[in-house]
């Protein structure tokens, strides 16, 4: 005998069986995970189709928010202006009034303490000429107490799920995520109209 095994047709078949089931289990668990991969790539491209959009949505939004805000501050700057007229107006006409009340009546203590708060009050409102500056000056105190405002507003909301909010309130996740339906937030914005 010379060591080698003989092996017979059925031993061959056997083993041709053995393999050929093997591959079929190989190839069938392929076929499942490319099934799963396809689903999984569907619900990827839906969600891509979904937040496509919202992008447009979010944008306009975006954009009439900030339009707003720049209307808001044209708005704030005007109103200023005129407050600060109409002061100048009421000062005028009270220095009108006082010095006919000087001219008819002999200076009291009363007076005399009236002279120096007009004097006062000329003073504020003769620094209120550059009312730019001004306004600029109380525009940049008046953020920087919303900051400390939006610190303490971070700390009480620090539950809150978009944890990407900016000191100023804004978050991104929100607005590609917003809780409430984005038509009402447009509306809100009054970026959409209701169609009658």
């Amino acid at each position: 005998m010379d060591g080698k095994k003989k092996y017979t047709k059925a031993d061959f078949d056997n083993y041709v069986n053995a393999v050929r089931r093997e591959c079929e289990s190989t190839l069938l668990k392929q076929r499942e995970r490319i099934d799963e991969l396809k689903k999984s790539l569907a619900e990827a491209e839906r969600k891509i189709a979904s937040y496509e959009s919202q992008k447009e949505l979010v944008y306009k939004a975006i954009t009439a928010a900030l339009k707003k805000a720049d209307d808001i501050e044209r708005v704030s700057l005007i109103r200023y202006n005129q407050e600060i007229a109409q002061l100048k107006s009421f000062h005028e006409k009270w220095l009108s009034y006082y010095n006919d009340i000087i001219a008819a009546y002999p200076l009291d203590d009363d007076l005399i303490e009236a002279s120096r708060v007009n004097r006062k009050i000329s003073d504020v409102l003769s620094r209120a000429g550059d009312i730019d500056s001004q306004y600029q000056s109380e525009r940049e105190r008046l953020k920087k107490s919303l900051a400390e405002e939006d610190d303490t507003a971070e700390q009480v909301a620090a539950t809150d799920e978009y944890t990407d909010r900016s000191p100023a309130g804004f978050s991104f996740a929100e607005a590609l995520h917003p809780k409430d339906d984005l038509k009402d937030i447009m509306r809100e914005l009054g970026v959409l109209m209701d169609e009658e």
